[in-house]
């Protein structure tokens, strides 16, 4: 009868090991699958948070497509810009602006080449959409992007600058 409490306490024991063993487990298994998503939305909402914020323009919305970006941009500044290039990845790419609210079909200006002049009065909205070959949307519609964007623009003296962050325009295709 003595061994019979003991292998109570032993078997009492062996389920508590057992169950810290599963704890561990699923606190791993859980930080290797939330982390990912989790890191996604920091950077996502940081970069959204810069860019909405940007001077001398702002990207008030983007989203990447199977075959172009769009950016909505506003000029935060109290006088009028135009817009000379934009460059994502520091490629130059051709962009042709749209009205705001958004449709595929309006748009008034082809641009390319880095030669744009593309007006933007103190506190108006443009839309923009931008060809991409081979976007990561082409093949996967849920797939996520990490794009760098610099926007070449001048005032009224004619001299260009380049807009440029450390957080590239992060999201999820087609959003």
């Amino acid at each position: 009868m003595e061994n019979l409490g003991k292998t109570g306490q032993a078997a009492s024991e062996f389920a508590v090991i057992l169950a810290a063993s599963l704890l561990v487990a699923l606190v791993a298994l859980g930080t290797i699958v939330i982390w990912p998503s989790y890191s996604y939305s920091v950077e996502k909402q940081r970069s959204d948070d810069y860019w909405a914020a940007a001077q001398p323009f702002s990207v008030e919305q983007h989203g990447l497509y199977p075959d172009r970006m769009l950016l909505q941009l506003r000029n935060t500044e109290p006088v009028s810009l135009s817009i000379r290039g934009i460059y994502l990845d520091y490629q130059p790419r051709a962009f042709r602006n749209h009205s705001v609210p958004f449709s595929w079909a309006a748009y008034s200006e082809a641009c390319s080449g880095g030669n744009c002049n593309l007006p933007f009065k103190p506190g108006q909205r443009q839309a923009l959409s931008v060809p991409i070959i081979g976007s990561p949307c082409s093949q996967d519609a849920s797939a996520k992007y990490k794009m760098m964007l610099t926007i070449s623009y001048s005032g009224s003296n004619g001299t260009v600058y380049n807009q440029t962050s450390i957080f590239p325009l992060v999201g999820s295709c087609g959003t």
